[in-house]
């Protein structure tokens, strides 16, 4: 009743002359009415259930500390805090913590990711710099010192970003870890799982977003269960049933209809060049897909101007197959090319070649908004090319926060972020600042800057224009 009386002076104490409340109490679960009886009998429910809360968290309490292994022991405070901090609920409040303490410090970052700070386009001093800010970079003790070998956004949770760490060089002695990390904690990962073997892939299933596919350099596959905090695996390939033993640089999900049931099934590309396919089931038998055959004399398309001198070898081995993806249209095919250059279907040659130094390109990634605009990396330089204004040379290039090369890169569904990966463990998050705005006719403007770009190759138009659409 002292509480009661409080409220009541406290609100008498800021009414206005017309003896109507200015304010409403963070504390009132519903309307206020102007009759005292009425919010004091309501004030009085809530009470009653604000207390009946309390002894429920109570009682989630002395359970929690029922159940430790100190049952019937006299323990000290540390003794039960530590058992209280093991239980799931617990680490859920602190992560929840986290989360809140997260966007007091990355606020304006979380707005810049989200898109909610995007220029007016009716503005006067418009200027297209291509600039790269640094929202933050997803990184700690934990992960710090190893290669970020994969990475992939959840198709549900877009704030969800799943990375696999394991090693980049032969010489390298890691073993695997996989986290994911939320953009409203940038500073620990939600979820952390330790593998034997060091990490190459990862991918999210589409249809069920809580399953994460993971490759690993021995070339096994693992489905894990990410809605669990402990390590929960669906399903494991055996060497029976998958007898590769080199890395899996590639894996993704697909819908393929089989036996009359359209099911998700998983697709891999691996080290000695085979392309693997899995049934989602316990024990992920594989079938074989076919095997990449080395190029005998010269690769069509492709000018060599070093030739290299052959020599007789007893093992002949098959190229890596590293980039594997379907077709948009045909499920039929899917593509493995380990060239970073841009081709067309049904064309020998590369219609353009983006070259910025004698360094080798480690990745590169189309705009999912801008069909012109093309991202690569390669060492620490960060490169923005737009093929509707220039070729030769980049729109703009930006260098990495840290020392060590770039391995990774993605867009975000977004395309308001570019996500990079690099050899000490860090992923660093980039917002696009400056950015041309998207044409509303995508393949439009991407065949117009092809033909742009293509004006000295006149031989070359000939043949696109004999393909047809969309390049009559």
């Amino acid at each position: 009743m002292d509480l009661i009386k409080k409220r009541k002076m406290a609100n008498t104490s800021t009414r206005s002359k017309s003896n109507k409340p200015t304010f409403v109490s963070e504390w009132d679960m519903y309307d206020i009415h102007n009759d005292m009886e009425e919010r004091t009998g309501k004030e009085m429910q809530f009470m009653k259930k604000e207390v009946s809360d309390e002894s429920k968290e109570s009682s989630k309490i002395k359970f929690i500390a029922k159940s430790s292994p100190y049952e019937g022991v006299n323990i000290t405070p540390k003794e039960q805090f530590e058992s209280v901090a093991k239980s799931e609920a617990f680490l859920d409040a602190c992560a929840r913590m986290e989360r809140l303490l997260g966007s007091n410090t990355y606020r304006d970052q979380q707005k810049a990711f989200r898109g909610l700070r995007q220029p007016d386009p009716f503005r006067l001093d418009v200027q297209f710099r291509y600039r790269l800010e640094l929202l933050w970079s997803f990184t700690s003790d934990y992960v710090r010192g190893r290669t970020v070998t994969g990475m992939c956004w959840n198709s549900l949770n877009t704030d969800l970003l799943a990375v696999g760490y394991g090693k980049y060089f032969y010489k390298d002695r890691k073993n695997g870890l996989v986290c994911c990390w939320t953009i409203k904690n940038p500073t620990q990962p939600e979820r952390k799982y330790k593998f034997d073997s060091p990490v190459t892939s990862v991918n999210f299933s589409t249809d069920r977003p809580n399953l994460l596919a993971c490759g690993f350099h021995n070339g096994s596959i693992v489905i894990l269960d990410i809605s669990a905090r402990n390590k929960t695996v669906i399903a494991l390939s055996n060497r029976e049933t998958s007898p590769s033993y080199e890395p899996v640089w590639q894996i993704f999900w697909f819908r393929e209809e089989e036996y009359q049931r359209k099911e998700e099934q998983i697709m891999t590309c691996c080290q000695d060049g085979r392309i693997w396919k899995y049934r989602r089931e316990e024990t992920l038998s594989c079938l074989p897909m076919m095997l990449v055959t080395r190029m005998e004399g010269t690769m069509k398309g492709i000018d060599q101007p070093r030739k290299s001198r052959a020599h007789d070898i007893p093992v002949s081995r098959h190229p890596a197959a590293l980039v594997l993806t379907r077709h948009p249209v045909d499920t039929l095919t899917y593509f493995v090319d380990w060239c970073v250059r841009i081709w067309t279907e049904d064309v020998v040659q590369p219609l353009l070649t983006l070259n910025t130094s004698m360094e080798s390109v480690q990745g590169a990634a189309w705009s999912p908004v801008s069909a012109t605009i093309i991202a690569s990396i390669s060492a620490n330089d960060i490169h923005l090319w737009d093929i509707k204004h220039k070729i030769f040379v980049p729109a703009s290039t930006a260098t990495s926060p840290t020392d060590t090369g770039n391995l990774m890169i993605q867009f975000t569904a977004s395309g308001l972020n570019l996500v990079i990966g690099d050899g000490e463990g860090a992923v660093h998050v980039y917002g696009l600042q400056d950015m041309p705005f998207s044409p509303f006719y995508q393949e439009i403007a991407l065949i117009q800057a092809i033909k742009k770009a293509l004006v000295t190759r006149p031989e070359l138009l000939k043949i696109l224009k004999k393909i047809g659409k969309p390049f009559y």
